[in-house]
């Protein structure tokens, strides 16, 4: 008895691969699979561009923040450095007198 259910689901398996299979061949030959791929990776690759030009507009912000910075400490630096220098004359006249 159990041969014989082994035997039908053996049969049943057998069909639905070969089902399977003629479903897979007939999809690879109409090509149409492909379209599909083609406006699935179109609507992601819209997606990843709004949230890749969001992301660069926030780095395109930080960074020109970033660079008035700079240039706003770089105005200040030969001041800074001409108070150090003062600075260190004094501290070297100050030891000088010790």
């Amino acid at each position: 008895m159990q041969k014989n259910r082994r035997k039908m689901d053996v049969k049943k398996l057998y069909t639905k691969v070969r089902q399977a299979q003629t479903q897979f061949r007939t999809i690879l030959q109409d090509g149409s699979w492909m379209d599909d791929a083609k406006k699935y990776v179109e609507r992601q690759g819209a997606e990843m561009q709004k949230l890749i030009h969001g992301d660069l507009e926030k780095l395109r912000t930080f960074v020109e923040r970033e660079r008035r910075e700079l240039n706003r400490i770089q105005k200040e630096f030969p001041k800074e450095v001409t108070r150090w220098k003062k600075y260190l004359a004094g501290q070297r006249k100050e030891l000088e007198k010790l």
